[in-house]
């Protein structure tokens, strides 16, 4: 679920996130992006069949730009929190409440993203999910990100959404050395390069497919060595 406030308070007891705003002295804060979805467990990333045994509900609050995000598993956390849209996450798992900026600074004000992490001695404080993961949310307009997670195996977020009788993939254009793959079943490790052409569209890098592919799957790969 997804609030706005006036005020900065968090709003305890509540295992999702909350859109608050904080005025501060700007003027016209920019908006902020709510998604909801599954976040996926693989044992192994490389494994031909990676085991995907574990899934969660996931809330996820992040800046139109798409480089500040926060997700939070709704049982009661953790929260991942990235600012450099999912190339690495900071993990918080002890309960406490808390918020995190979306957009703006302190000083001219604009979203936060806040939370609380109940003490719940059964639940535990550890994290309920292992370093590979992916997930894959939604926001009301029908687009999609897709985010993972890992110590080798974490890539910008990748944007998903409908356009005609096709869809526009897209990620930031500050992360360069990224290419576009796909594939048409998960369990196989067939992933091939997608040769369309990539178009730097404002801040953005974009893949038009058209016309869309059923049950394709896409990410990003690391070009780096």
């Amino acid at each position: 679920m997804f609030y706005s406030s006036a005020v900065v308070a968090v709003i305890a007891n509540e295992p999702s996130l909350h859109l608050l705003l904080d005025p501060g002295h700007g003027h016209g804060w920019s908006g902020a992006s709510g998604y909801h979805g599954n976040l996926y467990v693989a044992r192994k990333f490389t494994d031909k069949n990676p085991g995907i045994d574990e899934t969660n509900q996931v809330d996820i609050l992040c800046s139109q730009d798409r480089i500040r995000m926060v997700m939070m598993i709704e049982n009661n956390g953790p929260i991942y929190v990235t600012t450099n849209s999912g190339t690495s996450w900071t993990v918080f798992n002890m309960p406490g409440k808390y918020e995190f900026r979306v957009t703006g600074s302190d000083e001219e004000g604009g979203f936060l993203a806040a939370a609380t992490i109940e003490d719940v001695p059964d639940l535990g404080t550890k994290p309920k999910v292992k370093d590979n993961w992916y997930s894959v949310v939604s926001a009301p307009n029908g687009s999609k990100l897709v985010l993972t997670g890992g110590s080798s195996q974490s890539a910008p977020a990748l944007s998903i959404i409908h356009s005609g009788n096709g869809v526009i993939i897209s990620w930031p254009s500050s992360f360069p050395n990224f290419s576009l793959q796909q594939n048409i079943d998960l369990t196989t490790t067939n992933w091939i390069d997608v040769t369309n052409s990539v178009n730097a569209v404002g801040e953005e890098n974009q893949v038009i497919i058209s016309p869309a592919v059923d049950n394709n799957f896409y990410r990003l790969k690391s070009q780096s060595p």
